[in-house]
Parts: C-alpha cells; sequence; structure tokens
C-alpha cells in the first residue's frame, strides 16, 4: 500500500522538479541596462568580508581600497584606528595589515572564495580583459575573517 502511494506520487515529484529546473524569462539582475544609467563610483567602499582579496589581480587591483590615512610599512597606526598599516584592510585571521587571498589553483589548494566574491562586486569593466563586476568602478576593502579551509576567526 505504502509502495503504491509512493509511485503515484512519484510523477507529481519529477513535474516539480522539471518546473523549477526551468529558468524564468528575464531572470537575470539587467546588469547591462544597469549599466546605461551607472557603473558604479569610486566614492563607494564596499568591504568584503571573506578569505581576502588578491589585490594584485589584475581585475581587481584598479579597484581596490587603499587607507589614505596610513603610510604603508611605517609600523604605526597613522589614522588611529587601531589598525597598524591597514593599506588595503585587515586580516582578522592572522591579526595583521596583509588581507591577501593566497589563491592556489591546484587541487586542494585555496580557489579564492574572497577574491571570486570581489570581481563579482568590483571587477574593472569595460577594460578587454578578464571579467566585469556589477560595478566597474568601487573601492573594495578587504577584510579577511576566513582561512583557506573555511575557518573563522
Amino acid at each position: 500500500h505504502m509502495l503504491a502511494r509512493q509511485h503515484a506520487q512519484q510523477p507529481f515529484g519529477r513535474q516539480l522538479v522539471e518546473k523549477r529546473r526551468q529558468p524564468s524569462p528575464d531572470a537575470d539582475i539587467d546588469a547591462p541596462e544597469a549599466w546605461d544609467i551607472s557603473t558604479g563610483s569610486s566614492n563607494v567602499v564596499i568591504a568584503v568580508i571573506d578569505s581576502g582579496i588578491a589585490y594584485d589581480h589584475p581585475d581587481l587591483a584598479p579597484n581596490i581600497w587603499t587607507n589614505p590615512g596610513e603610510i604603508a610599512g611605517d609600523g604605526i597606526d597613522n589614522d588611529g584606528n587601531g589598525f597598524v598599516d591597514d593599506i588595503h584592510g585587515w586580516d582578522f585571521l592572522m591579526n595583521d595589515s596583509d588581507p591577501m587571498d593566497p589563491i592556489d589553483l591546484n587541487p586542494g589548494g585555496n580557489p579564492g572564495h574572497g577574491t571570486h566574491v570581489a570581481g563579482i562586486i568590483a571587477g574593472a569593466g569595460n577594460n578587454g580583459t578578464g571579467i566585469t563586476g556589477v560595478m566597474w568602478k568601487a573601492r573594495l576593502m578587504a577584510l579577511k575573517a576566513g582561512g583557506v579551509n573555511g575557518s573563522l576567526s
């Protein structure tokens, strides 16, 4: 009796799965239409709290935030915010000023989740290289809070 009931329900379940797989028309963020209005602004700072950002990545380097109140490498908290030499953000995992996402695409390596997220947000656009983010221009602040193994600080 139970098996007959499950079998009778199975086609309905398949229909639900098949229906969910079909994309809805125009189910995207309409980025090209939005870019006709604005491609972002370097006055906008977006903090990415993740595994860090590979701030030397060619699609991200033009949009990496630089702390205007710090002097790089002088060992002094110039802006008085409690973080010494926080030039591009902060690494809360190691408690230091280098929030680099150490990308290693080898098997078992770090795929660069924070860098990927940063690229979606503000990969430099219309530059003939790589990818384009939702915002072509913005300042990305790297706040490293997670390790390569998914641990959090």
